[in-house]
Formats: structure tokens, sequence, C-alpha cells
């Protein structure tokens, strides 16, 4: 096995994705411990990344776009670009997507270095030790398994959170027996919502059962969390009041969480947190159930026939 010396680590987005990826890259770091290692990622992901304090080096991606009208490309920008991403001898590829393969051949158009990870044109190893029933298993964090395998890591970590550092947790307060409920999603797929409604009903149902209940969202889930604190009067409303480290602290503090298919349901599960996510018809629970010791999911191709009572019968009271 070669002996790199300068590493290049890309994983641009998304957060859920992110986390992901957080195991192994954390893995890397202590395969090569004398490494410079360095991440290629987009500005949201800055502090995190800063914050697990394994990287040499932070490049944010500005995401060069191709000017179809003009049919190139904006040359200086793609020359700093390169200039930034020269003289690795590993790069591993945990994005793998259209746009890290546009980077394999045209950032590194003349010597290449080492490439873990999917490439156009090329055959990639797929180990049958991650596939199912013939098929390939699509889990992003399966998928990140096999890469390291290909660097001799036979063993791939969960991501551990603990360095996401809360200093406005305590200042929150919270009860010291309380179930988070997660009832936003991106904006993007409404369908993934299940019914704010059948959520306070919930609610109502865990504080019979001695739970506090907990909001958690953005402002894109302000609406449906809101429904929720109005007709679930008890639940803690905590829209727009937490960083990403204060979201990592309530997960290791809770006693449960149930949650829609998004990116603040995966980092309840990896804080290891009791964790329900609901799925509706357009996620896939074999590519995106968390990385996690304590995750269940319930599926149905629309959330607006998934009753309260399935949800309380899979949570086993």
């Amino acid at each position: 096995m070669k002996n790199y010396k300068n590493i290049l680590i890309i994983k641009l987005s998304a957060f859920g994705d992110f986390l992901f990826a957080i195991g192994p890259m954390q893995d890397i770091r202590k395969k090569y411990p004398e490494a410079k290692i360095t991440l290629l990622t987009t500005s949201p992901f800055e502090k995190m990344a800063q914050d697990m304090k394994i990287f040499d080096k932070i490049i944010i991606d500005t995401k060069i776009k191709f000017n179809f009208k003009k049919l190139r490309l904006k040359k200086h920008k793609l020359n700093a670009f390169k200039r930034k991403l020269q003289n690795f001898d590993l790069v591993v590829d945990l994005q793998d997507n259209d746009r890290t393969h546009f980077y394999y051949w045209f950032l590194f158009p003349f010597k290449k270095p080492d490439w873990c990870g999917n490439i156009p044109f090329i055959k990639y190893r797929i180990d049958k030790k991650y596939r199912k029933n013939g098929k390939r298993i699509f889990n992003a964090f399966n998928k990140h398994k096999n890469q390291l395998y290909k660097l001799e890591i036979k063993k791939t970590s969960l991501p551990n959170l603990s360095f996401l550092k809360s200093e406005n947790f305590k200042k929150l307060k919270l009860p010291k027996k309380y179930a988070v409920l997660v009832a936003g999603c991106s904006p993007a797929h409404p369908e993934k919502k299940w019914s704010p409604i059948s959520f306070a009903r919930l609610g109502n149902c865990l504080i019979k059962q001695g739970y506090s209940i907990v909001l958690v969202g953005t402002n894109h889930d302000k609406k449906e969390n809101n429904i929720i604190k109005q007709h679930c009067p008890k639940a803690i409303n905590l829209t727009n009041k937490t960083t990403i480290e204060d979201l990592a602290e309530i997960g290791k503090n809770a006693s449960l969480c149930i949650a829609n298919d998004t990116g603040p349901a995966i980092m309840m599960a990896i804080t290891g947190v009791k964790t329900l996510i609901l799925y509706s018809h357009s996620s896939m629970p074999e590519k995106s159930l968390p990385p996690a010791p304590d995750v269940s999911y319930l599926r149905k191709n629309n959330l607006n026939d998934l009753s309260v009572e399935e949800v309380i019968m899979k949570l086993g009271f």
C-alpha cells in the first residue's frame, strides 16, 4: 500500500450526505496520520469541517459554471481553481457525481493522482461484500465503505460527532425525558412530509407516556411546527433557535426522535438516540437510512396514509 503524503478528500453536499461521510473521513485521517489532508467542500460545511480538526486545509468549491451561450468555461476561474488543487498523490472522491468526474478529467489533465472513486469510462470494482442479491447496495455509508476498502481500511467507523460542542444547550433548559419531532424537510420535496396534525397527535400521545415534546427546524419548517404547537400546546418549539452544534447535543440527550426523511433526522440518529424515520415513495431506506445503532423506519407510498396508531405501534407503546 502506498504511503500517501498529500491527500484530497472531496465532499461537497448535502447536509445528510456530509454526515454520512464523517466516519470515513475520520478513518482516512487515522490511516494516514502523517499525511497532509485537504478537504474540498462547500461553504455551508466549512465550520463543521474545521471543528473536526482532522484537515490541514479546507478549500471551498466555487462551482465554476459552464456558459452554454458561449460554449466555454470561465478560464481564469478554472485556472485559479486548478492551482489550488495541485500536487495531490491521492484523491478520495466521496461526492462521486458529474461535477467531481469533470474534476478528474480537467483539473488533473496530465499527471493524475490515484483516484478513489468512480471514474467515467473506466470500470470500477464493486466488492461482493457490498452487494445484495446481485444488486448494489445504494446506502451512501456502504458506498464509502467500498471506497475505503480499496485503501485497505477494512472497518469503516460510524460517524463520531463528539467534536460538535454546544455552548447554548444548557440555556435551552430542556427536561430530562423528551422526544424530538422533526416535522420539516426540504421545501423541494413536500411529499416527504408527514402531516403536522399527525405529528401533533403523536406528540400528545407521547406526553401521556411521560415524554416532553421538542420541535426543531429552520425557517422552512416554521409553518409545520406552528401547527404542531397549536394542536400540541405543551410542545417546546425551538424553530430557528438551534445551531448544528445544538442539534447534536439535543440528540445526545434525547430519549426518542421521530422524523421525516431529512438531514437533521440523520444527525439525530447518529448521536445514538432511538430514531424512527418516516419515508414516502420518493425515499429509499436502502439508500438513506443512517448508519446508527438504534434506527428504524416506516414507509408508505403516500405519507398521508400513515396513521398515528401505526407509528405508536412501531415505537412499542
